[in-house]
């Protein structure tokens, strides 16, 4: 896996800048900010601008939208209001979370 890899990473690279770049364009004109990944195949999803508690926050999201993402405030105090996607998959499956992420915060009031 480590002497072989060459071709896979350079399959996967791409794919994975296509993700980030869909879910920032899913996510223009939403009070939903975006981290950009650094090395990683994860993106953090700020939700500061919705929600005032984290608990709430991770409690809506992930049963109103069915979309299985990580607290932030599982990695820390900073991570509060924040919540971390996983997404080295498929960019339908990334688009199609991101829309039902999306569907759940419109439909939030506090």
């Amino acid at each position: 896996a480590y002497s072989c890899g060459e071709s896979w990473l350079a399959e996967l690279l791409p794919a994975l800048e296509k993700n980030v770049r869909s879910i920032a364009q899913e996510l223009k004109n939403t009070p939903i900010g975006l981290v950009e990944p650094e090395g990683t195949f994860q993106v953090w999803l700020d939700f500061r601008k919705i929600f005032k508690d984290s608990n709430q926050m991770f409690r809506y999201i992930t049963e109103t939208s069915g979309i299985g993402l990580n607290a932030g405030h599982w990695f820390g105090h900073e991570g509060a209001l924040f919540m971390r996607m996983n997404i080295a998959t498929t960019n339908e499956k990334v688009v199609y979370a991101i829309q039902r992420i999306k569907e759940a915060v419109s439909t939030f009031s506090e």
